[in-house]
């Protein structure tokens, strides 16, 4: 059976899970490499965010200097904070149970 392993346990190779049969030994040393390998990912990674951030922080200065967003950019911001903010009006209102807005008229007198 293969849930009898107990039974015939070797203080040498004990029944590891994965990559069964190996030694103490190779355990350690399979242990450390995986820590080296991960730690130099790590680094790698590390060195990787530095630049970007410094690519970016760059960019975002010259922008900056330059008066900051483009007009047309600053407006369609605008224009979306004004949409998401009518559509919570919107939504608060019906939550309390008022009539939706009516839109105004414009009553406009007939010249004489």
């Amino acid at each position: 059976m293969a849930f009898d392993s107990f039974r015939r346990y070797d203080p040498e190779r004990p029944s590891y899970r994965y990559f069964p049969n190996r030694t103490r030994t190779q355990t350690i040393w399979l242990s450390w490499g995986v820590l080296l390998v991960g730690g130099l990912v790590g680094l790698v990674f590390l060195k990787f965010s530095e630049k970007r951030q410094e690519d970016l922080a760059k960019h975002y200065s010259e922008l900056a200097q330059q008066g900051g967003v483009t007009r047309t950019c600053s407006s369609q911001v605008w224009n979306q904070n004004n949409y998401f903010h009518s559509v919570l009006q919107n939504a608060r209102r019906r939550d309390l149970g008022l009539p939706t807005p009516r839109p105004v008229l414009q009553i406009e007198e007939e010249e004489k």
